[in-house]
């Protein structure tokens, strides 16, 4: 009878294993199916442009920030970010580490050349940037002998060096920090930095730097975007996703609430 007892424990203790195994085996592929069906947006960015793309308690922020999340959420993807030195962000989009970037990209002909680039999210207008007490750096024509900064590798650099065919002024170039950058006009190293007039007028703000200001422009207006591979399929979703979002209101909601203004339009 004993024995009986013990037999009959025995395999009801056995299904009971088997019965588990196999609802964690189950569990274990519903939760392997979820995670390999799940659309997965990589980001790269440098991070370093207040208020448009920076870091706060290890997170990424900002009017890019908020735009690419937007975009991905509405088009089912969801956005894993990579963040890096702004030069080493394109290898890391044509290896294929990166979907895109989030850095307020401009669309150059070169870049159009290698990347297919989604609508537009911003308009971008390019303004210098003097001391507050300098009143004789209005034009072009008054840069001359003067030394004039921008960011290393940004589309800013490339439309600087066009102004300056002549070479009439000296370029000086820095890693990528529009508020260091905006202090070496502060401090008299340059006497002039050009960059993007909503980026300027907010850091300018936001570093409370009263000695510095605006002294002309824009010169030019340009496109901002996002770059794909020109083999990407995801370019065509986010695209779709930013028209619909511009259309509901969306994009002009994130740029009020970032930049104070509608930067979807020009300005």
């Amino acid at each position: 009878m004993k024995s009986k007892k013990i037999l009959s424990f025995i395999m009801v203790f056995t299904v009971v294993v088997v019965l588990a195994a196999c609802s964690s085996k189950d569990s274990s592929k519903r939760e392997n199916s979820v995670k390999a069906d799940e659309k997965v947006l990589n980001v790269g960015t440098a991070a370093g442009r207040s208020p448009f793309i920076y870091q706060k308690d290890n997170k990424v922020i900002g009017y890019d920030a908020d735009i690419i999340e937007a975009a991905a959420k509405k088009a089912g993807y969801k956005v894993n970010w990579t963040t890096a030195d702004f030069e080493g962000l394109f290898g890391s989009l044509d290896s294929g580490r990166i979907d895109t970037i989030a850095n307020q990209l401009s669309v150059t002909t070169e870049r159009e050349e290698k990347y297919t680039f989604t609508v537009p999210y911003l308009y971008s207008g390019s303004v210098f940037a003097v001391k507050a007490n300098n009143d004789n750096i209005n034009s072009i024509d008054d840069l001359k002998g003067k030394v004039v900064g921008v960011g290393l590798g940004t589309a800013a650099e490339k439309e600087l060096k066009d102004i300056n065919k002549n070479n009439d002024f000296t370029i000086k170039t820095f890693s990528e920090d529009p508020t260091a950058e905006l202090k070496e006009v502060s401090l008299g190293r340059v006497d002039a930095y050009y960059n993007d007039q909503v980026q300027v007028k907010t850091t300018i703000e936001k570093a409370k730097l009263d000695d510095v200001k605006i002294g002309f422009g824009p010169t030019s207006w340009g496109n901002i975007a996002f770059p794909f591979t020109t083999d990407s399929k995801k370019v065509e979703d986010i695209s779709k996703a930013l028209e619909e979002l511009t259309n509901d209101g969306t994009l002009k909601e994130i740029s009020e609430k970032w930049l104070g203004i509608d930067a979807t339009k020009k300005q």
